[in-house]
């Protein structure tokens, strides 16, 4: 927009989204998952720092109790707001129903059982772990930003929420109330990742190359 003048000499090519290799990450054992059985499963994954917003995930927790929904919530992630989020799960007594895990190497066999990716973060780029979790299938309530509106239909691949905690917790109730309404999700996500495989990037890739070496 600011330099329309230079348009035609600028492509964009994404980062890799390796389908492959995070399925078969997700099949790994998670030891205690049996005592999730009887839960309603969110897992959010990021940084924690306060323009993530994962802080967020716990008032909505506890919005989500307060609604009688059984909750257990899987956060995922090490920063600066670890102990002021670790303070107001204690504040609220939610230490039985969200689990923080801090940075490990291998989300994916948690992600592979959430019933919901919630994606709380005011700030995106590409948003690669809300790509990552469209890839395993799990539907993904995504706070609104640069990022994933480019790749969100809003109710149609997905749910984009403004960044207030009200309507984090409405998207969420909106998708667990109706499970067709998650199941169609899935569907529309395997043309989407498409665009991000490893074979359409290289090719980018290699086009680019190419038009450059004939000039």
């Amino acid at each position: 927009q600011n330099f329309s003048n230079i348009e035609n000499k600028i492509i964009v090519i994404p980062n890799i989204i390796d389908t492959n290799y995070i399925e078969t990450k997700s099949k790994e054992e998670v030891n205690e998952i049996n005592e999730y059985r009887d839960f309603i499963k969110l897992v959010s994954i990021g940084r924690l720092s306060k323009e993530k917003g994962m802080i967020n995930c716990v008032y909505c927790c506890k919005m989500l109790l307060d609604a009688g929904y059984n909750i257990k919530w899987i956060l995922i992630g090490d920063g600066a707001e670890y102990e002021n989020i670790k303070k107001e799960i204690e504040v609220y007594s939610l230490q039985e129903n969200i689990h923080m895990l801090g940075s490990i190497n291998n989300p994916y066999k948690y992600l592979r059982h959430a019933d919901v990716y919630v994606h709380p973060s005011n700030v995106e780029s590409m948003s690669i772990t809300v790509l990552e979790a469209m890839t395993l299938n799990i539907p993904v309530v995504v706070v609104k930003s640069i990022g994933p509106s480019e790749f969100i239909v809003n109710n149609e691949n997905g749910i984009l929420v403004q960044p207030q905690i009200d309507d984090l917790y409405k998207g969420i109730v909106k998708l667990l109330a109706n499970k067709d309404f998650r199941d169609k999700f899935s569907k529309s996500n395997k043309s989407l990742l498409l665009n991000y495989s490893q074979e359409n990037i290289l090719d980018k890739f290699y086009k680019l190359i190419s038009e450059d070496n004939n000039k």
